[in-house]
């Protein structure tokens, strides 16, 4: 009787052991099903807003007098190669060059001049500058995709040293989603400084900030590239100018603290009282401008 009331208490842990494992097993497939990593498309289709162009559609902005120059830079696979398009603005006896990485929406097209008074700046500083859509924007081939961010910039950054600029005259500008893919280049490749504005401390951080269910991800959940300026800004850099606007509802300016805090000592910090995300409060232009020629006069 004893032998067989033990075979029954057995019976009935090993029925609840398979029971629990079984959901375990479950809840631990769901968990993995949902993960961010195998959902890279969906992601893609959530934070990457393209807008597209003809690709015969012509590019046409100036700065004063210097005209926007249409180019096609290609992006090299395995078997098959891509082109993007980029906007050179180019002058006389230049300090450098910009290469202007932008952030999730749009194309290069809204954010000339005309909306985007910064590019005057930079350019009035004595910088050329190459604005440039990514994969699947504007008039770029391919397909608009986290993935395909580090081979565009690496791309564009070889298109740079082959028209003759050296690595001492590349500065990087990285606005929002762009301070990632600035920082990722930077990381890759020799420059002389980065801009960083309205940008984060990476995705996986902001994600759970906006949402903290995310919090339940670890960072090698989520897909890549991984564009962490945090990581990237604790280690040795070049100079940095980081850049955020207040009212910033997209990108909380706290976030730019947080990079700020963990940079090397010839790193500055922006804060505009009355600027939004990748926007330039005309209030705040005088400032904005101050800071930007402070900055670029003590990289010579």
């Amino acid at each position: 009787m004893l032998r067989k009331c033990q075979n029954q208490r057995t019976k009935v842990w090993r029925l609840l052991l398979f029971f629990f494992g079984l959901i375990a097993l479950v809840c631990l497939s769901a968990y993995l099903f949902l993960a961010p990593i195998f959902h890279s498309d969906f992601i893609d289709s959530r934070i990457l807003f393209p807008i597209k162009v003809p690709a015969n559609h012509k590019i046409s902005d100036h700065v004063g007098a210097i005209e926007a120059v249409p180019v096609k830079v290609p992006v090299k696979y395995d078997k098959r190669q891509v082109l993007i398009s980029a906007a050179h603005y180019k002058q006389p006896k230049a300090r450098g060059i910009v290469i202007y990485s932008h952030g999730t929406g749009g194309n290069i097209d809204i954010r000339f001049s005309k909306q985007n008074p910064r590019l005057a700046m930079l350019i009035n500083q004595g910088f050329d500058l190459l604005l440039y859509d990514y994969q699947g924007y504007g008039r770029s081939q391919g397909r608009a995709s986290f993935g395909n961010l580090k081979a565009d910039c690496l791309a564009v950054y070889d298109y740079v040293l082959s028209l003759g600029y050296k690595p001492q005259q590349i500065i990087l500008y990285g606005e929002s989603l762009g301070g990632g893919v600035s920082c990722m280049l930077a990381k890759l490749k020799p420059v002389k400084a980065i801009i960083l504005d309205c940008t984060f401390t990476s995705p996986e951080r902001l994600a759970r900030t906006l949402a903290p269910i995310a919090s339940i991800y670890p960072d090698f959940l989520f897909p890549g590239p991984k564009l962490d300026n945090l990581q990237y800004l604790k280690g040795e850099h070049p100079p940095c100018l980081i850049i955020t606007g207040q009212k910033d509802t997209n990108v909380p300016p706290s976030q730019s603290v947080k990079l700020k805090r963990e940079a090397k000592p010839d790193s500055y910090l922006l804060i505009l009282p009355n600027s939004g995300h990748c926007t330039l409060a005309d209030c705040d232009q005088k400032l904005y401008e101050l800071a930007l020629t402070k900055f670029l006069k003590q990289l010579i």
